[in-house]
This record gives structure tokens, C-alpha cells and sequence, in this order.
């Protein structure tokens, strides 16, 4: 999906809407100019209502679960690793 600006909120909120979930990811990269965005950038420069936070905050608490679960699959799978040499 192409993005016309940036700095206006609804695209900003679009981004985040077309590449938060269902990653492992609570900040967005932009993708103009590589600046990192956390969390209380991306909620002040989209300007999100009420509806609009609780679905961030929703998408950011599956994907910091995501990213646990991810990490501890990873030391799993290593210790098994080390188990079998």
C-alpha cells in the first residue's frame, strides 16, 4: 500500500494498522526516513481517540507476547541443540 504523507495522523494510523499485527514488533520504523517510532510517538503523531488506543494497546500487548514466546522457543530449541551434541 502506498502512503502519500507521513505526518498526516489517518496515514500514520493506517501504517500501524497494515503493519503492527501479528508481528513481534511495538515500534514502527519509518519508512522515509528510517527514524524509529516507540509507542507515545506513534499515540501523539496519529492522534488516536479512545477506540483507536485501545486497539494499539492491544496490538502491542500480543505482540510483546509474541516476542516472549519467540525468545523462548529460541533457548529452547538451542538447549536441545546443546543436548543432542
Amino acid at each position: 500500500m502506498g502512503y502519500l504523507s507521513f505526518t498526516d495522523a489517518e496515514t500514520l494510523l493506517q501504517l500501524i494498522r497494515d503493519t503492527l499485527p501479528e508481528t513481534e514488533y511495538s515500534e514502527l520504523k519509518c519508512p522515509l526516513c528510517s527514524e524509529v517510532w516507540k509507542e507515545q510517538q506513534l499515540i501523539e503523531k496519529c492522534k488516536m481517540s479512545d477506540d483507536e488506543r485501545l486497539f494499539f494497546d492491544r496490538v502491542l500487548e500480543v505482540n510483546r507476547k509474541t516476542k516472549k514466546i519467540m525468545f523462548e522457543k529460541t533457548l529452547r530449541n538451542e538447549r536441545q541443540f546443546k543436548l543432542t551434541l
